[in-house]
């Protein structure tokens, strides 16, 4: 599968919502099945957390995350900046592992 950084998506997200007190059980949703209400923050002040992450195969073709942990620390980091709700890191990191996992096969072949 061929595609430019940000053009080849996943037909499915895994989401986790926030009811005040406490994150729910993440489940995988249609990737264009978001909903975000039109007084959303980001929307009118674009505050976001943005932490980028690299999965890649290696020539063996087991899939590697690179440095998981210290993205999804700095994810919290940000989260906790804004005064977000509180990021479950385990969760998180799970979370992406679970979709790495599920959509392996859409990851390119090492070069």
């Amino acid at each position: 599968m061929a595609g430019g950084f940000g053009t080849v998506f996943t037909p499915e997200m895994i989401m986790a919502t926030f009811d005040g007190k406490a994150w729910s059980a993440p489940s995988f949703v249609p990737s264009d099945s978001m909903q975000i209400h039109p007084a959303a923050h980001v929307l009118h002040y674009a505050s976001t957390c943005f932490e980028g992450l690299k999965a890649f195969k290696h020539e063996d073709g087991k899939v590697a995350v690179f440095r998981i942990d210290q993205n999804v620390a700095r994810f919290a980091q940000s989260s906790a900046a804004l005064c977000l709700p509180e990021v479950d890191e385990t969760l998180l990191k799970n979370m992406i592992l679970d979709v790495v996992s599920k959509y392996k096969d859409m990851i390119p072949d090492a070069p």
